[in-house]
């Protein structure tokens, strides 16, 4: 009975007590792991069915906290995030339905200003950099970093620790520091 009784307790957490508030729209199904951080909730959509290991942090910034434009961070369906996984979005980022995000991967769509007279680059404000797509069913290795302006098909397997900065086609299996095009997956 005790058993029973955990496994209802844990139920109870897990799609009750830490589901995060906020956010422009979770879809019915979501579950979140601990120690999940959010910045700029009200900017984040996510899908139905999703999971949302620990230690994931998910930021929709803003140079202008007045702005309610539409959502600047979209996770489609069915999507699995992985522990220690970052995600930063200024202005876009979206990730397609059934993509599987392996432990610390990096995906954002910005950096801080670097001008050399405006002051040390930590209080200089975030600066869009390019949008990131990610289409549905991807593989997202290990460590890989999804950098501004990477626009990543469906069906792609990324590698473990690479640096994906281009535009890759669906079906393609991309890895590499700058990542490359290794060979078709089908």
């Amino acid at each position: 009975m005790l058993k029973n009784l955990a496994h209802l307790v844990r139920f109870i957490a897990k799609f009750f007590i830490e589901r995060p508030p906020g956010l422009r729209h979770l879809g019915p199904g979501t579950v979140f792991g601990y120690a999940w951080s959010l910045g700029g909730a009200r900017w984040i959509e996510i899908a139905e069915n999703c999971d949302i290991r620990h230690h994931v942090h998910l930021s929709a910034v803003s140079n202008s906290p007045d702005s309610d434009t539409a959502a600047k961070m979209r996770i489609g369906r069915g999507t699995y995030i992985g522990p220690y996984c970052l995600f930063i979005a200024l202005e876009n980022v979206t990730i397609g339905a059934g993509c599987v995000f392996s432990e610390r991967v990096l995906v954002c769509d910005n950096a801080h200003g670097f001008k050399p007279d405006a002051g040390p680059i930590m209080s200089q404000p975030y600066r869009f950099a390019g949008p990131v797509s990610i289409g549905d069913h991807s593989f997202i290795g290990f460590g890989a970093c999804i950098l501004p302006g990477a626009k990543i098909g469906n069906h792609c397997v990324v590698g473990a620790n690479s640096v994906v900065t281009g535009t890759f086609e669906d079906f393609t299996l991309i890895a590499g520091n700058p990542a490359r095009a290794i060979r078709r997956t089908c």
